[in-house]
């Protein structure tokens, strides 16, 4: 009776499926950025009263000279665009103090943080030669533009492509979130790494920027062991990989990863005969080509084959799952200019899934169904001093057909009934954190989340507990 109601019963049911457990190529960025250092200040640490009490601070710009009559209170001349309510409200607090040399510091430190918070931390705050006896500080505040780029560390023929790459207009004001953002595209490309350093230019107010490459060879191999299969498949995975550049193809590359249980690695012939497969196994690729400065195209084929064995060795489940998700990304700055605010994701992704019951090793059942799904998303990663923070959010929606098992009848069948729609809308986030500890150890922690009105089919399902269930 019970081997009656058993072969009675569609595969699905017959099975509690798990969801996709993902292995894919490591994502390998290089390590470069743009240096910003702190200004040394004129004032320094010592906090004894100069037998002055500070009545007016007056801030001049670099092609000003000194007033010849001092003027109480705050004054901003010709220091360039700058948001001067700001300035006041951070010097407001020096008026009426005991005048010091730290307290100078003070004041240059004050002005300086309002040029950062705004974006534009390449400013010099100089004390020129004065006579203080009145109360009055005079200061020249001098922020640096562009003067040139550079490229040094790469072949004269690929200069001109990095260069172009970062918004550094020669006169322009410096805008540190730009090229932070522009840094932070180049250095996705794992084969060199790309640091910004400013120098002083060939006239005053002016900086070059010069862009120093530290190239790597074009290609790297890894293997490794984790410990984060399932219960149903084992939990030891063993994978190998590699990565190379796309030749001819700038900031363009590819990465691929195979990920097997054990018996995937003691016995590779077994793959694909039925029964007798692996537990699990699977292949899966990155491609990245760039489209211009700050977008890409990325293409993230994925396949997984496992063999989940119920009822001790009578019943055996084969599933197979095919990913083929395309992303256009793009900087939001590339659209909205002067909104540093991550990337915008733009895809579609075709999936097929397919699973075939056996009883002794016979094949009694097989169902199949196909997805199709729009995919818009944003990324945003920010760095601080001891790691980084990034958040991804997806909205996915299946209009149905398009595939021609994109159909809620497959559905129906190939989940025994849970899914019955496939016209659906959900969306997924992950909180992420990287901290650094210190010698070479990391700390990494994750958070992630799926909200949906409706049952979602097996390839889009977040289970709670484990790490293979919610990488995906």
């Amino acid at each position: 009776a019970i081997i009656a109601l058993a072969l009675g019963t569609s595969p699905a049911k017959a099975q509690r499926a798990a969801p996709i457990e993902r292995n894919l190529p490591p994502v390998v960025s290089g390590q470069g950025g743009l240096s910003i250092s702190q200004q040394d200040l004129a004032g320094g640490t010592d906090d004894t009263p100069l037998g002055i009490q500070l009545s007016g601070i007056t801030l001049i710009g670099p092609k000003e000279s000194l007033g010849r009559r001092s003027a109480a209170g705050i004054r901003i001349g010709a220091i360039g665009d700058i948001n001067r309510p700001a300035l006041e409200a951070a010097l407001g607090p020096f008026l009426g103090q005991p005048l010091s040399r730290k307290r100078i510091g003070d004041i240059q430190a004050a002005i300086a943080k309002v040029y950062r918070a705004a974006g534009y931390p390449f400013v010099s705050v100089l004390l020129p030669p004065q006579e203080v006896t009145g109360g009055v500080l005079v200061l020249q505040v001098v922020e640096f533009r562009t003067g040139s780029v550079r490229v040094n560390g790469v072949e004269a023929g690929a200069q001109a492509d990095l260069a172009r790459r970062v918004r550094a207009t020669p006169g322009d004001r410096i805008a540190a979130e730009a090229l932070e953002e522009d840094l932070a595209w180049l250095n996705r490309y794992p084969y060199r790494s790309v640091n910004g350093v400013f120098s002083p230019g060939a006239d005053i107010g002016l900086s070059t920027l010069t862009l120093e490459v530290t190239q790597q060879k074009p290609w790297q191999v890894f293997a490794g062991w984790s410990n984060t299969g399932t219960h149903s498949t084992g939990f030891d995975r063993y994978y190998a990989g590699f990565g190379a550049a796309l030749l001819g193809m700038p900031e363009s590359f590819l990465s691929y990863q195979v990920t097997g249980s054990p018996n995937f690695w003691t016995e590779p012939s077994a793959v694909g005969t039925g029964p007798d497969q692996p537990s699990y196994y699977s292949q899966a690729a990155r491609f990245v080509v760039s489209t211009g400065p700050r977008q890409s195209l990325e293409i993230v084929p994925n396949y997984v084959a496992t063999r989940q064995n119920a009822f001790g060795s009578t019943f055996a489940f084969d599933n197979t799952t095919l990913e083929i998700p395309v992303y256009y990304r793009t900087a939001i700055s590339n659209f909205m200019p002067g909104l540093y605010a991550g990337d915008l994701i733009l895809g579609a992704s075709a999936k097929s899934a397919a699973r075939t019951s056996y009883f002794s090793g016979e094949n009694y059942a097989a169902a199949s169904a196909d997805l199709f799904e729009l995919i818009l998303g944003w990324s945003v990663t920010r760095a601080d001093a001891w790691g980084t923070t990034s958040l991804d959010v997806k909205l996915l929606g299946n209009p149905g057909g398009v595939l021609g098992g994109n159909t809620a009848a497959n559905w129906i069948d190939y989940s025994a009934g849970r899914v019955t729609d496939v016209t659906y809308v959900y969306g997924g986030g992950q909180l992420s954190r990287l901290t650094r500890l210190p010698g070479w150890f990391t700390w990494v922690s994750e958070v992630s989340g799926t909200a949906a009105g409706q049952s979602l089919p097996d390839t889009e399902q977040l289970s709670l507990g484990g790490l293979y269930a919610t990488r995906g």
